[in-house]
């Protein structure tokens, strides 16, 4: 399961344009992993290394959100026109807030990620 999903970023960086940049997600069910890149041909490229990773065992938590800023206006209004559908990811080392570009996205996603969260527990109560 792969896709691109806007991801909000809680700090600004130097060179940054975007505090929702746009990144591609890649779930690896046979490795218990999934990985974000900046963009698709960066997953293309096996030698790449420049991703983020995140173990499956590491999730604690997916759900649907509203996602509000400091503003109390939805993040989501401002993330971009054509990803408007948040939901977050807890995991043991911080909070993602990401936007799929459509309602069915977002459950694709969703269902993805809580298959993930059950068959992990799944697997640690039998070890």
């Amino acid at each position: 399961m792969r896709g691109y999903l806007r991801k909000r970023v809680h700090e600004n960086k130097i060179f940054q344009r975007s505090k929702f940049p746009k990144r591609y997600f890649a779930i690896n069910f046979q490795h218990g992993t999934i990985k974000i890149y900046q963009t698709e041909s960066d997953f293309k490229n096996k030698k790449c290394t420049d991703f983020k990773e995140i173990l499956f065992r590491d999730i604690l938590n997916v759900h649907q959100s509203l996602a509000t800023n400091e503003d109390n206006k939805l993040a989501s209004d401002r993330a971009s026109k054509n990803f408007r559908m948040p939901f977050e990811i807890d995991t043991s080392e911080r909070k993602f807030e990401l936007f799929a570009s459509s309602g069915e996205e977002r459950r694709m996603w969703l269902t993805g990620f809580e298959y993930i969260l059950v068959s992990t527990s799944e697997v640690q109560i039998i070890m």
